[in-house]
Order: structure tokens, then C-alpha cells, then sequence
């Protein structure tokens, strides 16, 4: 549906420009369509829908009558006017929007289970006023052909023109019509002036009524013994203008889809080809993807662009194998192989639907490394693997931390910890493959973990002395820890090593290329000519993991007990 009205200059001067569109819209069961082969935009155009009843019938604000007889049409669009003066509301209908599964944000209407892809979008004038109504072709036309109907569009289309002289007009009757295979044009051209059009104004007025009665009465128009008129002349004069208007009427059908897979869940065969081989192989589709028994191999990139979408899963569930996907209804069991490559099954992902597997397809590369062992051991042997991953560590590990502090101290280290979920999203091995993600990396597991030290608890629990000297020093969170840590007996700079080595290698993700970052890859386990940056990731996150941890161990005595006792 469409509204929109623009002009330029003044109405009676050179440079005037005006242009009116008005598109309307109606949902036509095919049923019914044949009584609709003369309509236009006139006919069906509805400026203010409202209810209309009488003592035996209602016909709803969404519905078209002809003759006010049954409903035979479904306005898709209703567009709400007050005579109060406020700015009119445009209202999608709620069986397409409930139909669709859209969900309103603002101005537009998106699909969740798509990845939140944007359906429809409601567009406004520079004020603020609603000017057109836009849906996605291919989800209207899946609602279509599920209720067994078509789009019939009205349109009118004005535009004026005034100047002294126009030029380009091919016409020279002062009014002519043309019709075209859906449509109709018509043109008009006269003269006109600066000084306004030319008229006649009438006022009649009575002189019969005595405002100082008791009760005034006005007599009938009929019986005004008195009445009074004149007339006056207004307008014309100034400049002579050429004033050119052009009117079009058309109208146009949007034929339903042929499938609705979307609400009618109609099958539908996915055009995303995936490459199952190294030797020349054609990619596979569709249902010759569904029944082939292998795996697929990708880049790890694709787990960052799925963690990047809105509503992403991902959980890990051993070392090397986890679930992921753009949301928690369209999710793979996936594994890593020896080159940090992606495995999945193949006819699981023939199961997502094409918009998924859009996403993937971009990662997809010839098999090389092997097949993920431990998704091997899960989905063939059925015996999955006992290990864990590192980036569960760090999030058990500040909870043990948490819980230690607590039962020494009565007070939590860290503040305002996000949730588990937030950041096994940020915190995880694909970060990159460079020395420069690595240190992205950092900077994320610093912001998640260094940066949550909570400074003044640590500060209460600091003997005078230690506190001083830190004030003294300026020190900053991670070494007033080392600093109670030391308070309690412990090496506090070789437990808060790990920590230590995050905190200056996010720097480097600011001012890459220092060769000083490097080294401070030894202060998390990694060797700094490695160039398996997968690897030092997931050797960077055991390490602050495991120093977590330790740090655990050395606040809480009992839980210090039970690691000696090898509980």
C-alpha cells in the first residue's frame, strides 16, 4: 500500500511540481477473481476502514463488500484516521503477520525462525507520516498460495507542472486520453496566471433576527422576509502560466507461489550445492545431500559468523565437538579435526532449511585433515569422548573463585560477572588466525575476567601495610590479588601469571606488530615462534583457566586440602 504525496514551489508560480501516488491493495481468493476483471484503483480504494453494521449485518474493517452484500476481499493493509487530528496509524493485517511469524520492531516486521530476516518495513514521509507499506515478494506469495488467493493492485499516479512555457508536451488537444493494456492516461493542459484562478465569491446573509430577543428564532430559508446578498470578483491577473496535470489508473494481479513451504509446509528442494569431495565430484542439493552418508568440511570462520547472528546456539559438548547455529532451532552437531577445520554430517544439513544453509555454504571446502576423531567417537562409536573444552574451564574457574572467596572471606572477588552464556559467546578459539586475533582474544578474556576484579574488596582485605604499598605504587587490580595472595602464603606473581599475560598481550590488539607482545605469549604457555594460532588460543584459554583455578585453591584452605589430597 502506498500514500505518498511530494511537492515543490507554489502552486500559482513558475517551478510548481507536484506528484500524488496512491496505491492500493486487496487479497482476492482466486474463487472470486473473475468478479474483479473490471476493477480499478477507484473501486476498491478505502481512505478510512472502519466497521460498518446495520441491524443484520457487521462487515468488518478488513473486509471488502460490493453493494454491501457478503465479504468476497481481504484488505491487507488498514490504514487508521482520526478525526481528532492525529497522524494516521497503518495497521499490517495480523493474519499475515501471526500467518508469517513476524515479529514487529518499530517499522519493521521480521521472521525469527529466518534468521530475523526483515518481511515487512513501513516507510515514512520526512514527518513522520506513514507513506507505504512494503513486503518481501517471496514470503507474501508463500501466504498467498496457502490461502488459495492473489494480490489485486490499484494505482493512481498525478503529477502537475507549471511554468511559462512548458516544453516536451507531444499533445496538443488541451485534454486527451490513451489506455494502455492494464491502464488508462489522461493528460490536460491550460493556461493559467500568477494571480490565482478567477471566481465568483457569493455571501447571503439575513437581517430578520433580533439578537436582543428573549428567545432569538431563525425562520426558515423560505420564509426569510429579508434576505440579503452580493457578489465579488476575485482573482486573475499577473504573469500567464502553461499549467500541464497527467493522470494514470492501473491496476495489476500478484499471481500466489506455486509452493508455501513456509505455512503449508509444502516440500520444497534447496538450491544450496556443497562440496562433498576432492576429486571432482559434483556438489550435492537437496535430497542427493539428504542421502549421502558422509560429512562436510569447513572453515572455522563459520563459527564466528554464527556467533555473530542475533539469537545464535552454541554449546560445547567435549573438547573438539559442539552444537551451533543461527538459532536454537536450526543447530548442527559439529567437530574439529586436526586442522581446526569444521566437520558436520551431511544429511543433517540437508535437514536446515536454505537460509541456513546459505551461511555455511560460504565456509564449505574440499575435505582435508580427516574427519573430527572425537565426532567420530560421538555419531560412529557411540562412546563420545571425555574431555572437556578449555572454554567451559575459565567459566567453572571463576566460579570456583567466586565460591572460594566467599567461604574465606565472606565477599565475592569478581562483580558483575556476565552471564556463562555471554561469554563462552566471546570467549572461544575462533577468535582468528593471527598473532592479532590472538590478542584480540586477550582483550576479550581480560574485559571478562581481569576487568571484573573487584578492586575495593580486595583493597578490605589487604593488611595495612600491603595496602599501602599498593596505594603507594599505584597498583592496579590484578596486583593487589598478587598482593593478598602473597598475604596468604602463596607465590601471588606466579598464580596470577596467566592473568598477568592476558593483561599485556590486549594491547596488542590496539598496536600489533610489537615484538614485546609476543614474549608475553610464555606467560600463558605458548610458545612465541608457534604459528598454529588455533592452538596457542586453546593453550591461552587452558591456561587462564587452569591459573583460575589455582588461585581457587589458594583462598580457600579446605578446597587448598582437598587438591593436596588429590580429592
Amino acid at each position: 500500500m502506498v500514500s505518498d504525496s511530494e511537492s515543490t514551489g507554489r502552486h500559482q508560480e513558475p517551478g510548481f511540481r507536484k506528484q500524488v501516488t496512491s496505491i492500493e491493495s486487496l487479497i482476492v481468493p482466486l474463487a472470486e477473481r473473475d468478479r474483479f476483471a473490471e476493477a480499478n484503483w477507484h473501486s476498491i480504494q478505502r481512505n478510512n476502514p472502519r466497521a460498518w453494521a446495520d441491524e443484520g449485518r457487521f462487515i468488518a474493517p478488513h473486509e471488502y463488500t460490493e453493494d454491501d452484500e457478503t465479504p468476497i476481499a481481504t484488505y491487507p493493509v488498514l490504514r487508521q484516521s482520526f478525526d481528532t487530528g492525529e497522524q494516521d496509524i497503518w495497521h499490517l493485517l495480523q493474519e499475515i503477520e501471526l500467518s508469517l511469524d513476524l515479529m514487529r520492531k518499530g517499522d519493521v516486521w521480521a521472521r525469527p525462525v529466518e534468521d530475523y530476516i526483515e518481511v515487512v518495513r513501513l516507510r515514512r514521509d520526512s514527518e513522520g507520516r506513514p507513506v507505504a507499506m512494503e513486503i518481501r515478494a517471496e514470503h507474501f506469495r508463500d501466504y498467498l498460495a496457502a490461502r488459495g488467493a492473489a494480490l489485486l493492485l490499484g494505482a493512481f499516479v498525478l503529477r502537475e507542472a507549471n511554468e511559462a512555457k512548458l516544453e516536451g508536451i507531444s499533445w496538443d488537444e488541451k485534454r486527451v486520453t490513451r489506455e494502455f493494456e492494464n491502464g488508462l492516461w489522461e493528460g490536460s493542459m491550460y493556461e493559467t496566471n500568477t494571480g490565482g484562478p478567477q471566481g465568483i465569491t457569493l455571501r447571503m446573509w439575513r437581517e430578520s433576527v433580533d439578537p436582543d430577543d428573549d428567545v432569538p428564532v431563525m425562520p426558515h430559508p423560505s420564509q426569510e422576509p429579508s434576505p440579503r446578498s452580493e457578489k465579488t470578483e476575485f482573482g486573475g491577473g499577473g504573469e500567464v502560466l502553461e499549467f500541464a496535470e497527467g493522470r494514470i489508473y492501473w491496476t495489476e494481479w500478484i499471481e500466489p507461489a506455486e509452493l508455501s513451504p513456509r505455512i503449508r509446509r509444502d516440500e520444497v528442494e534447496a538450491q544450496v550445492h556443497f562440496i562433498v569431495g576432492n576429486q571432482g565430484e559434483p556438489k550435492l542439493s537437496g535430497s542427493k545431500l539428504h542421502d549421502y552418508r558422509g560429512w562436510l568440511w569447513f572453515r572455522n570462520s563459520v563459527i564466528r559468523e554464527l556467533l555473530n547472528r542475533e539469537r545464535s546456539f552454541f554449546k560445547w559438548w567435549t573438547h573438539d565437538t559442539g552444537s551451533i547455529g543461527p538459532s536454537c532451532i536450526t543447530h548442527l552437531h559439529f567437530g574439529l579435526n586436526e586442522l581446526g577445520h569444521v566437520n558436520v554430517a551431511a544429511y543433517k544439513m540437508a535437514e536446515l532449511p536454505e537460509w541456513a544453509q546459505k551461511i555455511w555454504v560460504a565456509h564449505n571446502i574440499p575435505p582435508e585433515g580427516g574427519l573430527s576423531y572425537e565426532l567420530h567417537q560421538s555419531q560412529n562409536l557411540a562412546a563420545p569422548a571425555r574431555t572437556g573444552p578449555p572454554e567451559m574451564l575459565i567459566v567453572r574457574a571463576i566460579k570456583l573463585v567466586q565460591v572460594a572467596a566467599v567461604r574465606a572471606f565472606g565477599q565475592e572477588l569478581f562483580h558483575n560477572l556476565p552471564d556463562p552464556d555471554v561469554m563462552l559467546r566471546r570467549i572461544h578459539r575462533f577468535q582468528g588466525a593471527s598473532f592479532e586475533d590472538t590478542c584480540h582474544l586477550a582483550k576479550e578474556i581480560s574485559r571478562h575476567v581481569v576487568e571484573k576484579l573487584d578492586q575495593s574488596t580486595i583493597d578490605k582485605l589487604l593488611s595495612p601495610e600491603n595496602l599501602k604499598a599498593a596505594n603507594g605504587n599505584r597498583l592496579r587490580s590484578l596486583k593487589r590479588l598478587a598482593l593478598l595472595l602473597d598475604q596468604l602464603g602463596h607465590d601471588g606473581r606466579a598464580l596470577t601469571k596467566p592473568l598477568a599475560g592476558i593483561n599485556d598481550l590486549r594491547q596488542g590488539d590496539a598496536h600489533t606488530g610489537s615484538s614485546s607482545l609476543a614474549q608475553s605469549l610464555e606467560l600463558v604457555g605458548v610458545s612465541p615462534d608457534s604459528q598454529d594460532h588455533i592452538s596457542n588460543n586453546v593453550c591461552m584459554i587452558r591456561s587462564v583457566g587452569f591459573g583460575l583455578r589455582d588461585i581457587a585453591f589458594a583462598i580457600d584452605p579446605e578446597r587448598n586440602q582437598m587438591k593436596a589430597s588429590g580429592s
